[in-house]
């Protein structure tokens, strides 16, 4: 069975918004519309900027265990 990896984010991108929630336009975009440290302020950024239903995620800071 063939492995399949999904990458929300370039690495460079992952760098840049560890800690952060991070949205993007939808499920096929890797292009970041809008980030913070609060998950409630990235949404509100998002749908300002002109996204109704933005994909809301959280980057895991390097090395930080992330369980869900």
């Amino acid at each position: 069975m063939p492995k399949e990896v999904a990458m929300l984010l370039s690495e460079e991108d992952a760098k840049k918004y560890a800690g952060q929630f991070v949205c993007t336009a939808d499920f096929n975009s890797t292009t970041v519309v809008a980030a913070d440290y609060s998950a409630v302020k990235a949404y509100a950024l998002a749908n300002d900027g002109g996204f109704s239903d933005p994909v809301l995620f959280y980057v895991p800071r390097l090395g930080e265990v992330f369980v869900f």
